[in-house]
């Protein structure tokens, strides 16, 4: 596993077995919800990249087929390939119904229904509507060269004949619409008599990965065309990127929110976790506890994960770059050998800092010495909070961070001039102690410079150009 969460196993008997983000109170919610609509209906859930959506709406859905309903699950983003969203949707329903996963008691009869809604549906997409217009024509110029004649009332036969031929194509569309929701609701209806008294519910997932153009069309097909009393859908969706869809397909002066809401009914903005539990989720996600065992690391997984929550509190960071900042942590375990040293503390602040600040790069291009740097970091975030996780550890990165880039000889002075000072009476013990483990570091770094050394691994995970999962 390199850069993709892996996926939590959805026990269909306990969906909530493997919870680890407690999303289990607002998915039943949800269910509750749901079992209530008879109307067609649309729900977002809505939360960006990273942060469960896909785990969330497999618990949502294994908990509504336990409470009886009838769901089908569609990867978007899978079905991407597909010129036309209607004919891969309806072709995954028909699988389905196939394998038995829908009215496994009937399944002719359902299959029967389908076939009608596919045959009308089929006469809604693309092609059929180019085949039924012969095509988009262009200019009068290539108008012309089709008729092979440039007389006035040539064209104006033509071109009413061809008005005319639109017209009736617009009427069988109109017409293949009522004949499909007929035959959708005929379909549901099936489902209905198998006992199910609850609406089928649709899972969309994957929509804000997809083409824009193809995310557009699927949600406009949702609209027109499974409008359909007795059905629901649940889009699973980072809004941010559902957005840049429309702007990148209808221009940045189109108001996004507006064109959505045409689509989307009701918006439910799934529950940011705790720091805690999202980096727990993190560090069972990519496999970090069993890279760190294998190295016989001494930080253990407590240690890192409070040492992580704390710097993300320091840094301010959203949930999307918590995910990738272990992105980069899981990709240098994994491509750095056992006996090779790994300072996973060090490794772990820069990571973060890269991923916050353009410090990282000013002082690792010698832009700004370690001094300067470390003024800013002070101005800029509280350092102080790291000895909420150990009294140690402020002055270790310090001299981490001072080591970094001199020579011994360099460092020597350092540390002299270091020892050399003397302490305050007006020092707390607090104080007191930071400046002996300063000292014991200073002296400790002065064969190793372990910052450019981590560095340099991030740099390695750099040239793999990690990508969003």
């Amino acid at each position: 596993m390199l850069t993709k969460l892996r996926e939590l196993e959805i026990d269909g008997s306990n969906p909530f077995a493997n919870d680890k983000l407690h999303r289990a109170i607002p998915c039943q919610n949800l269910t509750n919800l749901i079992k209530t609509l008879t109307d067609p209906f649309v729900f977002a859930v809505v939360s960006p990249w990273g942060t469960g959506k896909t785990t969330f709406i497999r618990m949502l859905q294994a908990n509504l087929q336990s409470e009886g309903l009838t769901t089908i699950y569609y990867n978007a983003w899978e079905n991407d390939f597909s010129d036309d969203p209607f004919i891969a949707f309806v072709g995954e329903i028909e699988e389905r119904i196939e394998n038995g996963v829908i009215v496994p008691d009937e399944p002719k009869r359902s299959s029967g229904y389908l076939n009608k809604v596919k045959e009308t549906g089929l006469k809604l997409t693309p092609l059929a509507i180019k085949l039924i217009t012969r095509g988009t024509l262009g200019s009068i110029d290539e108008i012309k060269s089709l008729i092979g004649d440039d007389s006035d009332k040539q064209l104006a036969d033509f071109l009413t004949k061809l008005a005319a031929e639109e017209i009736k194509g617009y009427r069988e569309r109109k017409k293949s619409m009522s004949q499909f929701k007929e035959h959708l609701q005929n379909f549901v209806g099936s489902v209905a008599k198998q006992g199910n008294r609850y609406p089928i519910v649709f899972f969309i997932d994957e929509l804000d990965r997809c083409r824009p153009n193809y995310v557009l069309e699927l949600l406009e097909r949702i609209k027109h065309l499974f409008s359909v009393a007795g059905i629901v859908f649940v889009l699973a969706v980072d809004k941010k990127q559902l957005v840049q869809s429309v702007k990148s397909l209808y221009g940045l002066q189109m108001d996004p929110e507006g064109y959505l809401r045409k689509f989307i009914d009701l918006e439910y903005q799934l529950p940011q976790p705790s720091s805690t539990d999202f980096c727990n989720y993190l560090i069972d996600s990519f496999g970090i506890n069993e890279l760190l065992l294998k190295r016989q690391n001494q930080i253990e997984r407590c240690s890192l994960c409070r040492y992580f929550v704390i710097l993300v509190d320091m840094f301010d960071i959203s949930l999307r770059v918590q995910a990738q900042c272990f992105m980069q942590i899981n990709m240098v375990l994994r491509t750095t050998v056992l006996d090779e040293f790994l300072d996973i503390c060090y490794l772990t602040f820069l990571t973060v800092l890269k991923s916050r600040s353009a410090l990282y790069n000013a002082f690792n291009n010698r832009e700004i010495n370690d001094e300067q740097f470390l003024s800013a970091l002070s101005e800029n975030y509280d350092l102080n909070m790291l000895n909420e996780f150990d009294d140690h550890l402020k002055p270790e990165i310090v001299a981490t961070i001072k080591r970094a880039y001199k020579d011994h000889a360099e460092y020597e002075e350092l540390v002299r001039a270091y020892k050399q000072k003397k302490l305050g009476a007006e020092m707390s013990e607090k104080e007191r102690t930071i400046h002996k483990n300063m000292a014991e570091y200073l002296c400790r770094r002065l064969c190793d410079d372990i910052h450019e050394l981590m560095v340099k691994k991030l740099e390695i995970v750099e040239q793999f150009q990690i990508q969003d999962a």
